[in-house]
């Protein structure tokens, strides 16, 4: 389309095309909105788990003496493992924004 194209439009046709835009800037805006809101709470989440698996890492070990106990040390590190890298994989996203 050519700029005469655009000149030749009435007002009710420039009203849609601007309502328009407006709209797909709020959808787009409350998407972003709750996906930011997940991840926030995913983040929050895993840092109190965090938090819980320092607090009780000595209770978890002691309980791993215990012969036949479901309890170990290596299931201690994997589920804080888990949680740490959630914000190792979020920062590596913020690294990488930037590119694309």
């Amino acid at each position: 389309m050519e700029l005469r194209d655009f000149l030749e439009l009435t007002c009710g046709q420039v009203f849609l095309v601007f309502l328009g835009g407006l709209i797909a800037f709020l959808v787009i805006g409350v998407i972003l909105f709750i996906a930011l809101f997940k991840l926030w709470f995913e983040l929050l989440k895993a840092y109190i788990y965090i938090l819980i698996d320092v607090v009780l890492a000595p209770f978890w070990i002691m309980g791993s003496l215990i012969p036949g106990s479901p309890m170990n040390v290596s299931g201690w590190l994997k589920d804080l493992a888990a949680n740490l890298l959630h914000f190792r994989s979020q920062s590596e996203c913020s690294c990488w924004d930037k590119y694309f």
